[in-house]
């Protein structure tokens, strides 16, 4: 009744994956009409409906709708690039993110730059998956998720860095004040980040970084003290 469709990291680690339903109304939904060959395959899922015979109809239809999800990781992006199968479930999963909250982005409002390359012969990469976002895409999201509190410390109080999905991208974005001036994007994404290619324009926000409310010693940073001679004289490293 079910079709393979994608796995997160954490499920892979549980041994477990999402299915789509190979006999469900999406399919009949119109939603990937715009995808290249959705209606080649819905003419073939629309011409099961003329087999009598019951199970030969539904073994059709499991035929048929095969390769129906492909179609679907074709509305999100383009994948055909990656020609190694455990990269491309690992790309595929990224659809699948645990997010927080999204803010859509305009096209002119973002753009893409080269990575920080050093070193002999520049093999070492210094911004590989960081990113940079203005101080104004910081606040919508600290208001979307009404956390405000968490960072009137700060000059800006904003996070300084976030994790992200954005079209194909992934990775970090850190605070950048200089994209606040008047012509800048929200977004400046790395060649690092670019994964796939993808078809939306939304960006999703997965973790932010807040101040620690509570600070304390790693075990085993104070029994190391302590076999050094150091007297840990407060009642909370006792």
């Amino acid at each position: 009744m079910y079709r393979f469709f994608a796995y997160t990291p954490s499920q892979s680690r549980q041994r477990s994956c999402t299915l789509v339903n190979y006999d469900s109304h999406f399919w009949r939904s119109n939603k990937l009409q715009y995808v290249k060959g959705y209606h080649e395959f819905k003419a073939q899922l629309d011409a099961t409906d003329d087999i009598e015979d019951e199970l030969e109809r539904i073994d059709e239809r499991r035929r048929v709708t095969k390769n129906g999800v492909k179609l679907i990781w074709k509305y999100f992006g383009n994948f055909d690039k990656i020609g190694v199968v455990a990269k491309y479930a690992a790309r595929v999963g990224l659809l699948m993110s645990p997010t927080r909250c999204h803010v859509s982005i305009p096209d002119h409002k973002w753009c893409r730059e080269s990575d920080i390359l050093g070193g002999e012969n520049n093999r070492f990469e210094f911004t590989d998956g960081c990113g940079r976002m203005s101080t104004h895409l910081a606040k919508l999201f600290v208001k979307k998720l009404n956390i405000q509190y968490r960072y009137n410390h700060q000059s800006h109080k904003v996070p300084s860095v976030l994790q992200f999905r954005m079209m194909g991208c992934k990775g970090i974005l850190v605070h950048d004040p200089s994209l606040d001036e008047q012509g800048q994007p929200w977004v400046v994404l790395r060649d690092s980040q670019w994964k796939f290619d993808w078809n939306m324009e939304t960006m999703v926000v997965n973790h932010l970084n807040h101040p620690t409310l509570e600070v304390g010693w790693f075990q085993n940073s104070l029994d190391f003290l302590r076999w050094g001679g150091v007297v840990l004289k407060s009642p909370r490293f006792s």
